[in-house]
């Protein structure tokens, strides 16, 4: 299996100012990239979304498809 990625760590707000959505988002996607070396088939399913939603947000924050 994938294994499950843990948000709750990397999506704790730092020094008690909460996290905005987007970055949250960023930070999900970093976590589940990272639990799938990369791969983001397995990086979407993990998130729950289709692969072209994470290449078009990953498109979004500067980062090539």
């Amino acid at each position: 299996g994938l294994g499950v990625a843990t948000p709750s760590a990397p999506m704790a707000a730092v020094e008690g100012v909460p996290v905005t959505l987007a970055e949250a988002e960023r930070r999900a996607i970093a976590v589940a990239l990272g639990a799938t070396g990369g791969n983001r088939s397995q990086a979407a399913t993990l998130l729950g979304i289709a692969r072209s939603t994470l290449n078009e947000k990953l498109r979004r924050e500067g980062s090539p498809a």
